[in-house]
């Protein structure tokens, strides 16, 4: 890491002691991609790509699934592909059923991320969202 640093740097003649990662500039880092990762484009541009990456590997022939979040960008159209758990999105839905980990633990543990049992909802949903297509693909 020192050494790909002291190489991109090196026009700016920076010295090892730049270089170290101290306290000031990680919270320096860290705050600027905590605000960069709450904007809105960042947000529509991570959709974007993962709605890129679906249509690739559907290209190649790989069936694939992506699941919808809070809001989709009003510029991207909606894939088939798209399994819709809930109005809000699997962290709407995740959060309404109180399918956390903060709900799993009563409140100990503060964190958002689905429960062992948030998890089995979200593998169901998907389960009986591809078997439904596939029944609908064989009626049609």
């Amino acid at each position: 890491m020192k050494d790909t640093l002291r190489y991109i740097n090196a026009q700016e003649n920076l010295n090892d002691k730049e270089l170290i990662l101290n306290e000031s500039k990680y919270n320096l880092i860290r705050k600027f991609f905590a605000e960069f990762i709450n904007t809105k484009k960042y947000y529509e541009r991570c959709v974007w790509r993962i709605v890129e990456l679906s249509k690739l590997l559907s290209s190649l022939g790989i069936k694939n699934y992506i699941i919808n979040e809070i809001e989709w960008p009003q510029y991207l159209n909606k894939p088939n592909n798209l399994v819709e758990m809930h109005n809000d999105g699997l962290i709407g839905y995740l959060y309404n059923n109180k399918r956390t980990i903060t709900n799993a633990t009563n409140g100990e543990i503060d964190d958002m991320h689905p429960s062992y049992e948030g998890h089995d909802d979200i593998s169901n949903y998907i389960i009986n969202f591809i078997k439904n297509e596939t029944i609908n693909i064989h009626n049609a």
